[in-house]
């Protein structure tokens, strides 16, 4: 967090990004190192039985009420949202349009430069949340965040055996949230559920709970769209460990919610938002390459360097950089399979497939040709939860 926030400062954008990934690679590995060869049964007895995991829990939970007080007052010191950022207003029209009965994906006219919103539902409808309570919704995210990872953490304490691990767990994400109050970006966007979701996947996958892994699945697909790539290899690797009547129940879940929250009410009404959506998204990573936007220099993902490698106009480098970023998720996805069916016998799917789910995250921002800060707060929970389950693992081992 550290390279993220300050290291563009120390060591330049071209250089920075390369720490970077390297620590958050160095993350992963040391992850893998622990979870192959050396927890593989199905589960992990509960060893916290020590009054240290009551006393941790307390003082996490006094910490998060004051990061949660902490960000009410944050979000009072912007209260113009609509002029910072054109997120929530993009999310607020598709929720209102949504309310009056409308067909919500259509550009937002309001908005100067006519933006064709590209948030998936279950980004947009908690808003109805802030509606009905009259709450600012990001508080209402905020608030949203701060309960999954209290569930997390108290789960994760009792999973830690030793007292320095437990105050790990409980430290992580109180870290992540508090290094956010230095993000003004993070004041306008609604980000915070997207975070909560992934974090929830986390937790499924953590605790080997496939109905909670459903769930995180439905959650993060249904908000944004990231994980998509990592969705193939977890159904191979589903299907060879679980009975097919279990993984067709996961994605028979999957798909009906896909289809009662999104194709159905949208999809089907306006079968071109996609494209619409692609192309508006594509035309705005143009146009900020065009201009030098500072998006492309925060020194943690790549676009500065493709774009001073690959030739031609902007287009066509952005091109070519999308494709550079698929092959990286090609790559991710048949050497995450080739890989897993070779230690299939040392290491759990669920411990696995988390780790992957990382790596996805993480390569798929570091490639893309447009990245906001932000965006980062999903892959720090996701890093958070490696870091809590390699803590638990050791912590055992010892």
């Amino acid at each position: 967090m550290l390279v993220c926030f300050d290291g563009v400062g120390i060591f330049g954008v071209y250089t920075n990004v390369y720490i970077f990934l390297g620590i958050s690679l160095w993350i992963a590995y040391l992850y893998f190192d622990t979870v192959i060869g050396r927890a593989s049964s199905a589960d992990i007895a509960n060893s916290g039985k020590s009054k240290a995991k009551w006393v941790i829990t307390g003082l996490f939970i006094g910490a998060l009420c004051f990061a949660f007080v902490k960000y009410v007052l944050f979000f009072s010191k912007w209260t113009d949202t609509y002029t910072w950022s054109d997120v929530i207003p993009q999310l607020d029209a598709l929720y209102d349009r949504f309310a009056r009965g409308e067909q919500p994906y259509y550009p937002v006219a309001e908005i100067g430069h006519h933006p064709f919103p590209v948030y998936m539902p279950l980004h947009w409808l908690p808003i109805g949340l802030a509606r009905v309570t009259g709450i600012d919704l990001r508080i209402i995210g905020i608030g949203i965040l701060c309960v999954t990872a209290l569930l997390y953490v108290i789960y994760q304490i009792r999973r830690t055996g030793s007292i320095w691990g437990k105050a790990m767990v409980g430290a992580m994400p109180l870290l992540i949230l508090f290094f956010f109050f230095r993000s003004e970006d993070f004041a306008v966007v609604f980000e915070t559920p997207i975070a909560a979701y992934y974090l929830l996947l986390a937790a499924g996958l953590s605790s080997r709970n496939i109905w909670l892994t459903t769930a995180g699945i439905i959650s993060c697909l249904l908000s944004r769209y990231t994980m998509v790539f990592w969705l193939p290899l977890f159904a191979i690797v589903l299907w060879v460990n679980v009975q097919p009547r279990v993984s067709l129940k996961v994605w028979g879940s999957v798909l009906a919610a896909i289809l009662v929250l999104y194709v159905i009410p949208f999809y089907l009404r306006a079968p071109h938002i996609l494209q619409d959506g692609v192309r508006y998204h594509n035309n705005t990573v143009i146009a900020g390459w065009e201009t030098g936007a500072s998006t492309i220099r925060l020194g943690f993902y790549l676009a500065p360097q493709m774009r001073d490698l690959f030739q031609g106009d902007m287009a066509s480098r952005v091109y070519w950089t999308r494709v550079f970023q698929a092959v990286v998720m090609l790559a991710l996805f048949i050497g995450g399979t080739i890989s897993y069916f070779k230690i299939r016998a040392k290491v759990n799917f669920y411990d696995f497939s988390l780790g992957m789910l990382y790596m996805v995250v993480l390569c798929f921002f570091g490639s893309s040709p447009m990245c906001f800060r932000y965006y980062l707060v999903s892959l720090f929970f996701l890093t958070a939860a490696l870091c809590a389950k390699t803590l638990e693992i050791e912590g055992r081992q010892a």
